[in-house]
């Protein structure tokens, strides 16, 4: 059967063509290749057919074995647009809208048509949906052929990786299968940005996450990084567009070199306590309290915890507080962690956190040699 002929993209970029850095990271990490010869009798043994949805672990094997690929790591918190971001891309190709790669098949249609559906006018939604992935999916590799201007073909794989994946529990797991990721894109939920009272922390949660990428190996110093801001149309449509952009443009160096002495004296104003009740509250020494705050120690784990207990931190606030100095968060399957955890939740005080974990033979908060 002949191939279908498709009309030349026009020269000038059309409205809804991808951002321009954006655009370059997919222009530039398609590997293109030659059409192949025809295989002769003896060149293959096995035809395989797929399914049409996304591809699981065993078939991306199977097909980077036969053809070569450009992998895409698309990481982000819960519910900040990734699946969203990839199903855009999809149309994006498929509709001609990037002015140098085109769109030229793909193995997982029903997988990109499977998540679009609650995206369509027909789907009777409210407004623009795409399910969650769940975190027990393992379809998760979505396929996009492309070709150039020549006609030469790549193929990229985009990862739809459940939110809830990128957490400190499953960040060991995740380095096994992309670690020295060549190909990263960060989501930033841009509909939390625009909301004053959710801003910094989903700000707070975006470097907590690239601290992760980083210190797992995931993103090094060869990988390709791109931070998207999804949700742009929630947020041009909110009534705090222009208030986001400002602060986004006047905060940017805050936001880059947050670190955990200024997160420690935020906590302190936040609470209104002083050092000397962190002092009392944590058993620490005055001395090496003030130099914590001041940014001229850096704690151990245990000493973060005991500094947490001073300042009264809920269990939320302990745990990020944990992830932003680059310290394991508490665990509850860890028998010491969960004793930990439950005097957290309950408001106890450092006295009685101590008197549980000496009860079962632990080491204690606070008191031990400071280091």
């Amino acid at each position: 059967m002949a191939e279908e002929k498709k009309d030349p993209l026009p020269e000038d970029e059309p409205e809804g063509t991808l951002p321009k850095k954006l655009s370059n990271l997919l222009e530039g990490d398609v590997t293109v290749r030659a059409e192949e010869e025809p295989a002769s009798k003896n060149d293959e043994d096995y035809v395989y057919i797929y399914r049409g949805k996304a591809l699981n672990q065993e078939e991306l094997f199977r097909f980077s074995a036969r053809e070569d690929v450009k992998q895409v790591l698309v990481a982000g918190p819960y519910s900040s647009g990734k699946t969203t971001l990839i199903v855009m891309l999809y149309y994006l190709f498929l509709e001609g809208h990037n002015h140098t790669l085109r769109f030229a098949g793909s193995l997982t249609l029903n997988g990109f048509k499977s998540r679009s559906e609650k995206l369509r006018l027909s789907s009777g939604e409210a407004r623009p949906l795409v399910d969650r992935t769940s975190r027990s999916e393992q379809d998760l590799y979505l396929h996009l052929a492309l070709a150039d201007e020549s006609g030469r073909k790549g193929n990229l794989i985009l990862t739809d990786i459940s939110g809830e994946k990128f957490s400190s529990e499953y960040m060991d797991e995740l380095s096994e299968s992309y670690g020295d990721c060549e190909n990263v894109i960060l989501t930033v939920d841009g509909e939390k940005l625009q909301d004053p009272l959710q801003r910094r922390d989903e700000i707070f949660q975006s470097i907590q996450l690239l601290k992760q990428l980083l210190n797992s190996g995931i993103v090094t110093k060869r990988s390709k990084l791109q931070i998207v801001c999804t949700k742009r149309d929630l947020i041009e449509k909110g009534p705090c567009f222009e208030k986001t952009i400002d602060y986004l443009k006047n905060n940017r160096e805050n936001l880059i070199h947050y670190n955990l002495t200024r997160h420690l004296n935020r906590l302190l104003s936040q609470k209104g306590i002083s050092k000397a009740e962190v002092v009392r509250g944590s058993l620490l020494s005055k001395a090496y309290v003030y130099q914590i705050f001041s940014g001229e120690r850096t704690p151990s784990r245990d000493k973060l915890i005991a500094i947490a207990f001073g300042l009264q931190l809920s269990e939320k606030e302990t745990q990020d507080l944990l992830k932003i100095s680059g310290k394991q968060e508490l665990y509850a399957r860890e028998e010491r962690d969960a004793i930990i955890l439950f005097s957290i939740q309950r408001n106890q005080s450092i006295f009685e956190v101590n008197d549980l974990l000496f009860e079962h033979a632990f080491n204690t908060l606070g008191i031990s040699e400071e280091s």
